[in-house]
């Protein structure tokens, strides 16, 4: 898999990879965002989202309408998910379920984490820096975890739920809380990381967003 940026990346289990920089994801330009893990798991976007440059390449959204949306339900099945976005203004959701499932941007705070139920909740920090956060749920064991920038912040039984299907600038595919952000990488795999595999990706990814 040439594609990735190094070969620690873990690709066993990879159901999904959406990254706006290599180009056989995302061209510049389009309506798709491919899925470059080989399954067909591609987003659609919708009503104007962007494209940068910036950091090796990024989509955009203005927090009005614009937002991705792919169909991957991960409910009720082992996951992990694994995600580098920004805020550019303060405001709604970046990575998030179809379902009520968010991962690290929150009405304006930037390091929240609900799977059906609060694996972590901290409504103190909001900023526009880059972040790259780590979510897994072991659904059998009732086991939930949340990394923000490769640091555990939590491990409890506060989830009950993967997404299902796949949200980038808005909750519920486009229902709400756009948010004015710029996104750069999300991977998503049908089992639970260790925590060596979780550290090779960020170590991996982290110097694109200067982290």
């Amino acid at each position: 898999m040439a594609f990735f940026h190094s070969p620690r990346i873990a690709t066993n289990g990879l159901v999904l990879c959406w990254d706006p920089a290599n180009p056989q994801s995302y061209p510049g330009s389009g309506t798709t965002i491919y899925d470059i893990s080989g399954n067909g798991n591609h987003g659609t976007l919708y009503n104007g989202v962007g494209f940068s440059t910036a950091n090796n390449g990024v989509l955009t959204f203005d927090g009005t309408n614009d937002y991705v949306y792919g169909g991957l339900n991960m409910a009720s099945t082992n996951y992990t998910v694994i995600g580098a976005a920004r805020y550019t203004a303060i405001s709604g959701r970046i990575i998030a379920g179809g379902n009520n499932w968010l991962l690290g941007h929150w009405a304006g705070y930037t390091n929240d984490h609900y799977a059906e139920g609060w694996v972590y909740y901290n409504p103190t920090i909001s900023n526009t820096d880059w972040a790259m956060y780590t979510a897994t749920g072991n659904i059998g064991a009732d086991n939930y975890q949340f990394f923000m920038n490769n640091v555990l912040l939590a491990e409890n039984n506060g989830g009950a739920q993967g997404p299902n299907g796949i949200s980038i600038g808005s909750g519920g595919g486009g229902g709400y809380e756009f948010s004015s952000a710029q996104f750069g990488y999300l991977a998503v795999y049908n089992r639970v990381l260790s925590t060596s595999e979780i550290s090779q990706a960020y170590e991996c990814i982290k110097n694109r967003f200067g982290l």
